[in-house]
């Protein structure tokens, strides 16, 4: 019998389950089939602690947290975990990923955007580049970027004065190994999809993925950036994707479209298992 990974999404935008909490944000449960158990990100509140309750997952028993990027939607839940889930990991992330940010668009008023005021990051382990956190679970981060290729940056500031664009260098993914092939486990990929998968092949030499899932940035993005990462897709034989949060509903369908049957549902609730390699299973 195969042993298997299990990846839940604990908080997304949409629930796969009704009787969970949604919010715009994103949370992934890992539970590798050797034992170790990782968190992907927190949501943007405690809602991620009612919804684990729901789920019967105990995040006291996580090993860490990895953090995407620092935007509020994905360390807003850093607080409660650490107050009142019992959690005593290891919180992984970019150096930058404490810095202010913010969003300011035309006709708006600027608006803060990073960690929620109060939060500390106790226990942090910086990594500017990529680590391996388990056997089989590796995170990669300030990925490089190609100009010509799509990053969502857009409306991103350091300053509240607009001055100082915000290339979100803390974005980061996680890379699963499964027998079927390597996962890649998105935050909001503000790199892009492209950069994203090229920056992989380049350092982790992955030249295929199973699947990717997660956050793809797609919403309100142009035309020619919906279909780069259609063909990056194409061009990396992924065999299937499951979009959530930041993806946007257009962009869903049109993945839908192009890849008829291999799009599969995202959000609070999911359950992903995957059959993991041999040499890991026992690790």
């Amino acid at each position: 019998m195969k042993t298997l990974h299990r990846v839940t999404v604990l908080i997304d935008n949409t629930a796969i389950d009704s009787s969970l909490a949604t919010e715009h944000g994103l949370s992934v449960h890992i539970h590798l089939a050797n034992g170790q158990q990782w968190l992907w990100d927190t949501g943007q509140s405690a809602a991620l602690l009612n919804n684990v309750a729901a789920l019967g997952i105990d995040l006291a028993a996580s090993a860490g947290v990895a953090l995407s990027h620092g935007h509020y939607d994905h360390t807003g839940g850093i607080s409660p975990l650490v107050e009142h889930s019992g959690f005593a990991g290891t919180i992984v992330g970019n150096p930058v990923l404490d810095q202010e940010r913010f969003v300011l668009k035309q006709g708006e008023a600027i608006r803060s955007i990073g960690l929620p005021p109060g939060t500390t990051l106790p226990r942090f382990s910086p990594v500017e580049y990529t680590a391996l956190l388990a056997r089989g679970l590796t995170f990669v981060s300030t990925i490089e970027r190609d100009p010509e290729h799509f990053s969502a940056t857009a409306h991103f500031f350091l300053d509240r004065d607009g001055e100082y664009p915000d290339p979100v260098q803390d974005d980061a993914c996680l890379v699963l190994e499964t027998a079927d092939g390597p996962v890649v486990i998105l935050g909001c990929c503000h790199s892009g999809l492209a950069n994203t998968l090229i920056a992989l092949r380049e350092r982790l030499g992955h030249t295929a993925f199973n699947g990717v899932m997660g956050g793809m940035h797609l919403n309100n993005a142009p035309q020619w950036a919906m279909e780069e990462s259609l063909q990056t897709l194409e061009e990396f034989g992924v065999q299937w994707i499951a979009p959530g949060h930041c993806t946007g509903r257009e962009a869903i369908v049109e993945l839908a479209r192009r890849f008829s049957g291999r799009v599969l549902p995202y959000g609070a609730g999911a359950v992903f298992e995957f059959p993991a390699p041999a040499e890991e299973a026992g690790a």
